[in-house]
C-alpha cells in the first residue's frame, strides 16, 4: 500500500490487510503535526472522563481501591465475551450476506468494544498508566515483532 493512498471514512485505515501497520503509518502520515497531537490530547482527555464517570457514586474518592480492581477485573472479561458473541454470530450466521443485519451487528461491535475499552483505560488508571504509553509501548513492541518476522522470512528467502 503507498502513502499515497486516500482514505474514504476513518475506518478505512484499519487493520484489514495483511500489512495492517503499514496501514496504520500510512494514516498517521497523512496527518499533521497539530492533527497527532489532537489524538494524543483527545486520548489523554477520554482517560481523564472516564475516571471521572467511573466514580460518579462517589465524587469524594480521590483514588481507586482494590474493590475497583475487582470490578474492572471481572468487568473487562465479561465484554471481552460480548464481542467475541458478537464475532462468533456475525460469522456463524453469516450476518455479512444482509446488509441491515450487517450494519446491527457492527454497531453493536462497536459498542461493546467501546465497554472493552473503557475497561482498560480504567485498569490503566487504576495504576497510574497513561493509555498514550501503552499505544506507544505496544507499538514498539509489534514494531520489533514485526521487523524480527521479515528477517526471518529474508533468511528463508536467501536459504
Amino acid at each position: 500500500m503507498g502513502r499515497s493512498k486516500k482514505y474514504s471514512t476513518e475506518l478505512d485505515y484499519l487493520p484489514m490487510e495483511k500489512d495492517w501497520l503499514q496501514a496504520i503509518r500510512d494514516r498517521l502520515l497523512q496527518k499533521t503535526g497539530s492533527e497527532v497531537l489532537h489524538d494524543i490530547a483527545y486520548t489523554t482527555a477520554y482517560q481523564q472522563w472516564v475516571y471521572s464517570i467511573w466514580n460518579y457514586h462517589d465524587w469524594d474518592k480521590k483514588r481507586l481501591t482494590i474493590h475497583d480492581d475487582y470490578i474492572m477485573g471481572t468487568g473487562l472479561p465479561g465484554e471481552v465475551g460480548e464481542v467475541l458473541e458478537i464475532v462468533k454470530k456475525i460469522e456463524r450466521d453469516h450476518v455479512r450476506d444482509d446488509p441491515e443485519a450487517f450494519a446491527e451487528a457492527k454497531l453493536n461491535l462497536r459498542l461493546e468494544l467501546g465497554d472493552v475499552l473503557y475497561y482498560l483505560v480504567m485498569i490503566a488508571a487504576r495504576h497510574n498508566i497513561s493509555f498514550d504509553s501503552i499505544i506507544k509501548e505496544n507499538v514498539l513492541k509489534l514494531e520489533k515483532r514485526r521487523e524480527k518476522r521479515l528477517k526471518k522470512k529474508m533468511k528463508k528467502k536467501g536459504a
